[in-house]
């Protein structure tokens, strides 16, 4: 450790899995390791996810770099979402073979809450208005996407739970529960672009008889700052990890619908008597959750006795997560260990492992 104290900061590329869920959580990566060992870095993505809002406002130090979009016309039609991810074990495989210098999975990292990138979008507005605990937020992630009847099923439930909502609505598709999960905008109703709103798929009249309880939002919403806001008191999400790390750090209970990856298992694990965060809703044999079992399991989780145990359940893992990632805390001290590693091999490469590692 004594060549790490003069060895100069080091430069690293973080290379971000071909998918929006990807993004954030390496933004935050570079951030924290900029803000707290001084290390600049290149962020490598896909053009088409270059424009996400994580890579907006990155702090000085942090460049990114696109990569021509990956194609998926050679895979085989209705291959699983873990198939077209690839971009962990494969690294490891070779890390062991010697091919590549280790790699190392930091994670999960949760982004900080954050006024600016809040501030210009009209849900929070809307939210100041509404009274303490009151709203359920309802969002299948940034790739997360329902069929034409599912999402009216949905719209019926919100509407027939009588709890106040703010729903981030996105384009259907009765075919690929992921569609939106690579960053493109796809229906199976003919061309996108010729119907640029997907509130426009709600059932008619919707948003109008629900407007003094709900706000439905296009496309995208300030998650963190939305889950961190007095008013909101419940979280309808699909579970993926990101979602399911933002719930538990904002103590905000959750209502488990996954749609797929690895969801499913985190439903279960959040629902689980040893987390106790989630409730389950129950599809039918077709798949689809119907209107009434979206209207009880909403009421359950906002005014009810099994929303109330995991509510108090959510306040307990909020003050757990906050200790865990406060300053000197284990994530702080493991990401640490990396960086004196990185200037280690930088002082002397000729000493331990090649230099450099993929997180």
């Amino acid at each position: 450790m004594a060549h790490a104290v003069h060895a100069p900061a080091p430069h690293v590329v973080v290379l971000a899995g071909p998918g929006l869920g990807h993004v954030a959580p390496v933004a935050e990566l570079a951030t924290r390791l900029a803000a707290l060992h001084g290390v600049t870095s290149t962020i490598v993505t896909y053009t088409n996810l270059s424009s996400a809002a994580s890579l907006a406002s990155l702090p000085s130090g942090i460049s990114t770099a696109a990569l021509p979009e990956v194609p998926l016309d050679d895979l085989p039609a209705g291959a699983h979402i873990g198939t077209r991810i690839g971009t962990m074990e494969a690294f490891r495989e070779l890390s062991d073979k010697g091919v590549y210098p280790p790699a190392y999975a930091v994670g999960p990292l949760v982004r900080s809450v954050s006024d600016e990138a809040a501030k210009h979008h009209r849900c929070v507005p809307w939210l100041d208005e509404q009274p303490d605990g009151s709203v359920l937020y309802v969002c299948f992630g940034s790739g997360g996407t329902l069929s034409t009847l599912q999402t009216a099923e949905l719209a019926a439930g919100l509407e027939a739970s009588g709890q106040r909502f703010l729903w981030v609505v996105r384009f259907p598709n009765d075919k690929d529960s992921s569609a939106c999960y690579f960053g493109g905008k796809t229906t199976d109703h003919g061309d996108a672009d010729a119907d640029d709103n997907p509130l426009s798929y709600l059932p008619e009249g919707f948003a109008e008889r629900t407007r003094a309880v709900g706000l439905v939002v296009p496309e995208w919403a300030p998650q963190v700052e939305v889950l961190g806001h007095r008013a909101v008191g419940g979280f309808l999400t699909h579970c993926g990890w990101n979602s399911a790390l933002d719930a538990m750090a904002a103590g905000v209970p959750a209502l488990a619908w996954p749609l797929f990856a690895e969801q499913r298992m985190n439903a279960v694990k959040l629902a689980s008597e040893h987390v106790g965060l989630a409730l389950r809703v129950n599809a039918r044999e077709d798949g689809v959750v119907p209107r009434e079992e979206v209207a009880a399991a909403a009421r359950e989780l906002m005014v009810g006795e099994k929303g109330a145990v995991a509510r108090e359940r959510a306040r307990e893992l909020r003050a757990e997560a906050r200790k865990a990632a406060a300053p000197g805390g284990p994530a702080h001290q493991a990401l640490a260990a990396v960086v004196d590693r990185w200037k280690c091999a930088a002082a002397s490469p000729a000493v331990g492992d090649a230099p450099g590692g993929g997180l």
